[in-house]
């Protein structure tokens, strides 16, 4: 499966390690897009671009966390920072939305706390819901 974008997507993490807020949240919306362009077939996607997925004794929680371990270059191993985690876990809530992938990087900049407060904020409305 050729994917231009995805293609720039691993090449740009390769390249650098994801420090700034900007480039996180450019990150995000490139990983939504592929996403909703792959959706009826992503876990296919996922085999084709060689992502391997947490079936040795973990499973993913989210449908994202796979390739965000697999663009952080985690492999299998342990995710020390989180950082694969967080980034799943926004994409996660970003797919509750009818916010469009290039969105995001205007949804995270004008939300207080950024990525780690749209999450905070909807884990504390599912705790208030009863959700978790």
């Amino acid at each position: 499966m050729h994917d231009p974008e995805w293609d720039a997507l691993v090449q740009s993490f390769r390249e650098r390690n994801p420090v700034g807020r900007r480039q996180t949240a450019r990150d995000l919306a490139a990983i939504a897009s592929i996403y909703k362009r792959h959706e009826h077939h992503w876990l296919e996607f996922n085999e084709a671009k060689g992502i391997a997925s947490l079936e040795l004794g973990r499973k993913a929680v989210s449908e994202f966390h796979p390739m965000c371990r697999h663009l952080c270059r985690l492999g299998l191993a342990g995710d020390d920072t989180g950082r694969a985690s967080v980034l799943a876990g926004f994409l996660d809530i970003w797919k509750t939305t009818d916010i469009a992938p290039k969105g995001i990087p205007a949804w995270i900049a004008r939300t207080k706390g950024g990525i780690r407060g749209i999450q905070g904020t909807t884990l504390s409305r599912s705790y208030r819901q009863g959700a978790c």
